[in-house]
């Protein structure tokens, strides 16, 4: 996204698997590159936030031209190649732990 584009997300951070909000559930802002092998969002955490106590958040950032996209991931952060995981209410999908704004 272009240098100076304001990105903003909002929602409701919801356990599907308990059927329940998830309070101060902590998000992540991830900007993603283009590679010959395809689209990867590794840029970050650009930015964080936690959702309230009824699940509801909101992130606001302003693009720094080096991302093609953007994406959200819930309370999970890999240093070198350990998975993190500081929330112990939810169940987390390794299979899709990142919510892609465009692509």
């Amino acid at each position: 996204m272009p240098l100076g584009t304001s990105i903003l997300a909002s929602g409701i951070v919801f356990d599907s698997v308990k059927n329940k909000v998830l309070a101060n559930a902590k998000l992540y802002l991830f900007g993603a590159h283009s590679t010959f092998y395809g689209i990867y969002y590794s840029q970050g955490p650009l930015d964080s936030t936690v959702s309230d106590s009824d699940g509801k958040f909101s992130i606001s950032f302003t693009a720094d031209g080096n991302s093609i996209d953007y994406g959200l991931q819930l309370g999970v952060l890999e240093y070198g190649g350990y998975i993190y995981n500081n929330q112990t209410n939810y169940v987390i999908d390794n299979t899709q732990p990142l919510f892609k704004f465009n692509y």
